[in-house]
């Protein structure tokens, strides 16, 4: 039954058989493009959620007084940890002045936006809230991706 239905769909000379293909095709390649695109803003997310996490622990080490250090307290400078962090993200990251990354071709490939950068002087902790702006993979559209970042940092001498 089955082999008489598809026998009479490739003799049609309609060409439904025809149109089904490209149906098909077309419906796998979007499909293809939608997963690509997701797959990207999420490593995305994860290397920036990385590389602020590692900012954010690098300007608290930094900016500790080691003369503490014997009596295990911590004490630091908040100043020059949040200095840090934005050097940070400028040169390592590559940032340009405005907190954009830009690729090869001189295409922005993000834009970082810090919202709030809290240092807690009792624990020894930086919070970062930040949101990354991405354009769309083949820029098909004008929105861009916002993508939320929330860090946190760690006080590797009290943790």
């Amino acid at each position: 039954m089955v082999k008489r239905k598809a026998w009479k769909l490739v003799k049609d000379e309609g060409g439904t058989l025809y149109i089904l293909i490209l149906v098909f095709l077309f419906l796998i390649i979007c499909v293809m493009l939608v997963t690509s695109e997701v797959l990207r803003v999420h490593d995305l997310k994860a290397h920036l959620d990385d590389e602020i996490y590692r900012a954010a622990n690098l300007s608290i080490k930094t900016a500790m007084y080691d003369s503490y250090r014997i009596d295990s307290t911590s004490k630091f400078d908040e100043t020059v940890a949040v200095e840090y962090f934005y050097t940070y993200l400028k040169e390592d990251l590559h940032l340009n002045g405005s907190f954009e990354k830009l690729n090869d071709n001189g295409e922005i490939e993000y834009t970082l936006v810090i919202n709030k950068v809290s240092v807690n002087g009792d624990t020894v902790r930086m919070n970062v809230r930040a949101t990354a702006f991405s354009p769309t993979l083949f820029h098909l559209w004008e929105q861009k991706w916002e993508i939320p970042i929330d860090v946190l940092s760690k006080n590797i001498r009290t943790d």
